[in-house]
């Protein structure tokens, strides 16, 4: 391919992913308790919601948390954010969610199913794996059983031991992929310019509206 061709090709590409490109904005969750319990994870939600203040649950495109003892899994879950009970399924709580995307911090320290709370999969009599920030402690949910061990004090129950909610959202930052939409104006864009080269380097460089000399 010539090297004049390359580059008209490479604008042209750059010109067709430009519209309607998808954003979120996505964070990774960290969470230590005690006895060595940990938690990662992550979420997102569209960016067109970022510095409006406090969301909940049903403004995230995508959430998942996994649980840790000494560095081994001890379960995992995964909201369906297409279904109303966020897939947990029969048998379990609600879903509880709230961030703030200003100070892109969770609310927390107040009840585990209020504004100032989370509630995620839990109690998840279901037996899967779940987390709660209430108003006085934070911890897990493992197979239906409220793990005790794994719990830290927050807020004004704990001013003696001096321990605050260790749970944080860091942002993540991702190159943006477009839609597929965006991906079939692309190739179609693509195509069309690859189909008008060749026929006119067909033609010996010439414009296919340019008159021959007589």
């Amino acid at each position: 391919m010539k090297p004049r061709m390359a580059r008209k090709m490479m604008t042209v590409l750059i010109l067709l992913t430009l519209p309607l490109i998808s954003h979120a904005a996505s964070y990774h969750i960290s969470w230590k308790g005690a006895n060595n319990y940990s938690m990662t994870g992550m979420f997102s939600y569209s960016d067109a919601l970022i510095n409006t203040g406090s969301i909940d649950e049903t403004a995230l495109n995508s959430f998942m948390i996994e649980g840790f003892l000494n560095e081994g899994s001890i379960g995992s879950f995964t909201a369906d954010t297409s279904q109303a009970d966020f897939g947990q399924g029969p048998g379990t709580g609600a879903f509880n969610f709230n961030f703030d995307t200003t100070t892109e911090t969770f609310n927390v320290g107040g009840i585990s199913s209020g504004p100032a709370g989370q509630l995620w999969n839990a109690p998840n009599t279901n037996g899967g794996f779940g987390f709660f920030s209430g108003n006085s402690t934070q911890g897990l949910y493992v197979k239906g059983d409220r793990i005790n061990d794994s719990e830290i004090l927050i807020g004004s129950k704990c001013d003696s031991c001096n321990v605050d909610s260790t749970l944080a959202a860091t942002p993540i930052h991702t190159t943006e992929m477009p839609e597929p939409s965006t991906w079939v104006l692309l190739v179609t864009g693509l195509i069309g310019f690859l189909a008008f080269t060749w026929f006119r380097d067909s033609q010996g460089g010439k414009g296919s509206f340019q008159n021959k000399a007589a």
